[in-house]
């Protein structure tokens, strides 16, 4: 009995050894300083529309055109500094939040939605980095929803303000900050450092929405993203080719060998 189980456990590990999954593949990506893939449309009402320098819910990138100061660590620069997310050296884009709440936009509702072609593949993935810096309130909140083939919107994840907590951020000088109420992630504090965050997207279709909601009430709270990225396994793909013919010969020649010897043993 104790050989039969042994014979079986080595045919699931040669079976293991000479079997290939196939692949995720990248399919969308955006935010990013690589090459945009598979995107369809961008949409922002928002671009522009506050008349204040220090409002903002748009995709922005440092040296090109005004960006928020509270998004800028220039602590290189200022030893007098004490907020930023976006490095010296950092010229990658980022949709960047600050105090959506203005004279412009009472209501504090701001949104965006990227579009990807997700057409002839399955197993999809979604990611997205996400930082935040400052004293934030209760009412200062943020969503990442996904959809399919202009379906209905599902949740990836939400962001609210930790009231009980405090959090201590870096610049790049080295000098920190220690502020209370920091934004958190299903309980997890986000930092002035970028956290990637993926979710499994359930089912398929041809096309991805993907959407950055948020309001926001102050001129000292910031939250950036960048970095999003649709990942999936082709329609055509077999999930799991048959081993070569040559590997599983070397694999069942193994067998017979460890059988017959298991046989000879007195």
């Amino acid at each position: 009995m104790k050989t039969q189980a042994f014979l079986l456990a080595l045919w699931c590990v040669i079976c293991a050894l000479t079997a290939t999954s196939a692949s995720a593949t990248l399919i969308g990506r955006d935010l990013s300083n690589q090459t945009t893939v598979g995107l369809i449309s961008y949409q922002n009402a928002f671009t522009d529309a506050f008349g204040s320098s220090s409002d903002g819910a748009q995709i922005y990138r440092r040296g090109a055109g005004s960006v928020p100061l509270v998004f800028l660590d220039d602590s290189l620069a200022s030893a007098n500094d004490s907020l930023g997310i976006i490095k010296a050296a950092d010229a990658a884009p980022f949709f960047g939040i600050v105090d959506t709440t203005n004279p412009d936009n009472l209501s504090g509702d701001v949104n965006a939605i990227w579009l990807f072609d997700i057409n002839g593949f399955n197993q999809l993935s979604l990611a997205i980095d996400i930082a935040a810096m400052g004293d934030f309130e209760p009412s200062d909140i943020f969503s990442i929803e996904y959809q399919l083939d202009g379906g209905a919107w599902q949740l990836m994840l939400s962001g609210t303000a930790d009231n009980a907590g405090q959090q201590t951020y870096q610049l790049e000088n080295g000098n920190t900050t220690t502020l209370d109420d920091p934004m958190a992630v299903s309980g997890v504090n986000l930092t002035n450092s970028f956290t990637s965050f993926n979710q499994m997207v359930v089912n398929t279709g041809s096309t991805l929405g993907v959407r950055i909601s948020a309001n926001t009430n102050g001129g000292t709270e910031a939250i950036a993203f960048r970095n999003i990225r649709v990942n999936g396994t082709a329609l055509s793909a077999s999930p799991v080719e048959v081993p070569e013919p040559s590997y599983l010969a070397a694999g069942i020649l193994l067998l017979m060998s460890v059988s017959r010897i298991i046989q000879l043993k007195p």
